[in-house]
């Protein structure tokens, strides 16, 4: 049997006692007080025994001087002293509308509601929680009573950097800078850790604090995504006559900056640069356009109209990346954009493809590109070993493919007797003194190449026997020691 009813908790059965939801001017006392400050300061005595004469704490507690030490040491105001008076002093709660933190009240005791259909009180064996829904005391249950107000938490709530931010490691200007928020940003402000306004703000792994005020975050976000409805010029200031900042190609994504609005000009970002331009679905939407990356195979003239017979609008260089918009065809004709201007070609593989046109390979050994499809055709440019070459993987004749080296063009097989994708292990250093490269790696072995005093040479670093190393100079190999002798990294 529980001991609950002491002389002290005892209700006074007196008229109007017992008419607990007869509601008048609200007593609640409001507080910046939380009720998990409550609660923990609750938790603090489980355990501590239940006594009459040392009634009212720290060391020991009846039920009504349990709930006065609580309420006092956390919020700073003192309540009635027993279960009556505190009971006549708050305000009445109906059941069902009752909150963590409200007292609740029985024949001859009294708690602090928790939640959850529990308790925290002081009882005869000491202090602790107890179900409120129990038999036991349900068949002696009175009702709830509210003494505080307490603030609700609120919780922590998204919020966008208006600005590029330095968070800071207490919440004041003077401490250091915790960590750094860019502009746009989305964060997580914890608005319960309010403190003169400054709160506590998580970005990823960066925790610091802030002033909550609009001059630093937006409820909204900051920055928005949109897409050239056609070719822009982005300007330097929010006017017409303003000089262009920037150069923006139709379908291209920009980032428009919503909180600069002045008379409709917003400030855009694109490729790293600024301007401004008006917000309206004239020039920028918010849908991305339907158009398609491709690549020139050989140089393209985009033609003003979808015919062959009208003139060029725009040249296209070789392996140039292009923008074709894939609902306005006729035909196999598209338009297609190149550098913010904007014309008509076919639509097939012989002019444009969906993957990449160029690619860098390199010399297996000293290469003579062809100035034709065949190898008995004369000799267009002479490729170093190692040396990287431009690939037109999309122009090929039997295995033979268009490559350029030095500004220069030719065709090769592409195989790995001749281009690789892997650079070679080749490294650059230069003729000390005039040097005869050996045909082999002896010094008595013939002269192969003579390099110049402080000539620029080629080392194949994976070819050594011992301290000589294939060294080529001009289209010739040969063999050479690698010594500071002979070789240097660096020129004179």
């Amino acid at each position: 049997m529980k001991k609950v009813i002491s002389v002290l908790c005892i209700f006074a059965i007196v008229v109007g006692m017992f008419t607990p939801f007869t509601i008048k001017a609200s007593a609640a006392v409001n507080t910046n007080s939380t009720f998990e400050e409550l609660y923990n300061e609750a938790k603090k005595h489980l355990g501590k025994p239940y006594s009459q004469v040392n009634r009212t704490g720290p060391n020991s507690f009846d039920c009504s001087g349990y709930t006065q030490y609580v309420y006092k040491k956390v919020t700073g105001v003192k309540i009635a002293n027993t279960s009556g008076p505190q009971y006549n002093e708050s305000d009445k709660v109906k059941t069902g509308n009752q909150k963590p933190g409200d007292l609740v009240y029985f024949k001859g005791h009294v708690g602090i509601y928790i939640g959850d259909g529990k308790m925290i009180n002081a009882q005869n064996d000491g202090v602790k929680i107890d179900n409120v829904n129990s038999s036991y005391w349900q068949n002696i249950f009175v009702g709830y009573a509210r003494p505080f107000n307490f603030k609700e938490k609120l919780g922590s709530k998204n919020y966008y950097a208006v600005s590029d931010l330095n968070l800071r490691s207490q919440n004041n200007w003077d401490s250091s800078v915790a960590g750094k928020v860019p502009k746009g940003a989305k964060v997580s402000i914890d608005l319960d850790s309010d403190k003169n306004g400054w709160c506590m703000v998580t970005y990823g792994s960066v925790k610091g604090y802030m002033l909550n005020t609009t001059s630093y975050f937006s409820t909204t976000p900051v920055l928005k995504t949109y897409y050239a409805k056609d070719n822009i010029n982005l300007r330097t200031g929010t006017s017409w006559e303003s000089s262009v900042a920037q150069k923006v190609q139709k379908g291209e994504k920009v980032t428009v900056d919503l909180k600069s609005n002045n008379n409709g000009w917003y400030k855009v970002t694109y490729a790293g640069k600024t301007g401004y331009m008006l917000l309206n679905d004239n020039y920028l939407v918010e849908k991305p356009l339907n158009m398609k990356t491709y690549y020139a195979i050989n140089g393209l003239n985009l033609r003003s109209e979808s015919t062959w017979d009208s003139s060029v609008s725009q040249k296209v260089p070789e392996g140039a990346q292009v923008k074709v918009e894939m609902d306005t065809n006729t035909g196999l004709w598209y338009k297609v954009t190149y550098q913010n201007k904007t014309g008509y070609m076919l639509l097939t593989d012989n002019y444009l493809s969906e993957t990449t046109v160029l690619k860098n390979y390199y010399a297996k050994d000293n290469l003579n590109l062809r100035s034709e499809t065949k190898w008995d055709s004369e000799v267009a440019q002479k490729v170093e070993k190692g040396e990287k070459v431009i690939v037109n993987t999309k122009n090929s004749s039997n295995g033979w493919y268009k490559v350029t080296y030095a500004g220069k063009t030719g065709y090769m097989l592409l195989n790995d007797n001749y281009l690789v994708e892997k650079p070679l292990n080749m490294k650059t250093y230069y003729a000390i003194n005039g040097l005869n490269l050996r045909s082999e790696s002896t010094w008595d072995s013939s002269v192969s190449q003579k390099v110049p005093e402080g000539a620029q040479v080629k080392v194949e670093m994976d070819t050594n026997t011992g301290l000589w190393y294939k060294v080529t100079y001009q289209n010739k190999t040969g063999y050479m020691l690698l010594t500071d002798n002979y070789l240097s990294e660096t020129s004179n």
